[in-house]
């Protein structure tokens, strides 16, 4: 008889089985939630995974500084395929090759001449293998941008993460704990099963936001030795407390900031040598980057007179002071850094020369931008 795995483990499974992932949020997502979706889509792009997170909202003042615009898309355009299509009388044979920021893609005519004219443009299927849902409890819950989809609904398998009790009816895996002090906390124990080293900066900066937040600045009752451990952990990944601090100290003196929508694709066609057709496509409108957002380096704003401020040190007991306390566990622990990757390249692909050939001949190599230059660093 097999024993059931635990939710936490089939969600981490299905993670390394699937290659393009969709990371989601509900329709009024909280600064933790939003932490948290920041967080798992960096670490699955560090995974090699295609992840993309979608929230069609405005972005809170309080996590400007972790530069979300730069991961999250405001609708799922970017999911879908975008095709190109020739009758395949004229086509010889095609290849593709990787210049600088450009996909050029070469087209050899079979004894004609090919034009723009020949060449269709459209948007294929959502390319969705996985659904990652957090804060989410109910198909009405998803962000607008995700559920005026059904399709991707329909089509992709459907996990969802949750740091409260109750019995989500969307999804097929839902992994809840009452005793998590927030989402972020939880994304944080899920990259630790996932590989060591994952954690550098921006994963760090985005995660400690959560908690920070979550915890009221570790002041409530969620705080506990967990949180803590967390958070000094995350601290010697890179992450700035007190610069998350005083932006979640100073969030309400602003409205908050508008997400800026993502670009569409570009495509353009030219004559090359002889009569071979060049498509030239934007690399950077393929994907997204996969180098992770960088925390701001702007030194902090001042927080005004109805902000919360650290109280002073009591100095006359030991350890009284949590930061403090962070700062101490810190200081003992060390980093390691990993190497980046890079790929690019030529690929040729056959095409029938007789239109009585009922074979289909397909490109199904996805271009990658270069991988991330940023350092990760391990726990201690």
């Amino acid at each position: 008889m097999q024993i059931e795995q635990p939710p936490k483990q089939q969600i981490i499974d299905r993670i390394k089985k699937a290659t393009n992932i969709l990371v989601t949020i509900n329709r009024d997502p909280n600064v933790d939630e939003l932490s948290a979706a920041l967080g798992l889509s960096m670490i699955l792009n560090k995974l090699d995974k295609s992840a993309v997170a979608v929230f069609g909202g405005k972005i809170p003042r309080a996590i400007e500084f972790l530069e979300p615009d730069k991961t999250f898309e405001t609708n799922v355009d970017g999911l879908r395929d975008f095709i190109i299509a020739l009758d395949k009388e004229k086509a010889d044979r095609l290849r593709y090759k990787v210049e600088d920021d450009m996909v050029r893609v070469y087209i050899t005519p079979y004894k004609t001449t090919i034009t723009e004219k020949d060449l269709q443009f459209s948007q294929g299927d959502f390319n969705v293998d996985l659904i990652v849902a957090l804060g989410v409890s109910k198909s009405e819950d998803l962000d607008q941008a995700i559920s005026s989809h059904g399709k991707i609904l329909h089509d992709a398998q459907i996990v969802t993460i949750n740091d409260h009790s109750g019995h989500p009816s969307i999804g097929e895996v839902d992994w809840s704990e009452d005793e998590a002090s927030s989402l972020s906390e939880m994304i944080m124990s899920m990259s630790e099963a996932f590989q060591s080293g994952l954690l550098d900066e921006p994963i760090a900066s985005a995660l400690l936001t959560g908690l920070v937040s979550a915890t009221d600045r570790f002041s409530n009752g969620k705080t506990n030795p967990k949180v803590m451990t967390m958070a000094a952990q995350l601290m010697a990944a890179g992450a700035n407390q007190q610069l998350i601090a005083d932006n979640l100290a100073s969030a309400d003196a602003a409205p908050p900031a508008q997400s800026v929508p993502s670009g569409a694709v570009r495509v353009s066609g030219e004559q090359g040598s002889g009569n071979e057709t060049t498509i030239k496509i934007d690399k950077t409108k393929t994907s997204k980057p996969d180098t992770a957002p960088a925390a701001s380096t702007q030194p902090p704003k001042a927080p005004t007179d109805d902000a919360f401020t650290l109280p002073p040190l009591d100095t006359t007991t030991a350890s009284t002071d949590v930061l403090d306390d962070l700062k101490q566990q810190t200081d003992v622990m060390t980093a390691s850094e990993t190497p980046a990757k890079s790929s690019g390249g030529w690929r040729d692909v056959p095409l029938p020369s007789s239109p009585d050939s009922a074979k289909e001949d397909e490109v199904s190599e996805p271009v990658k931008p270069g991988e991330p230059t940023s350092t990760a660093q391990s726990l201690a």
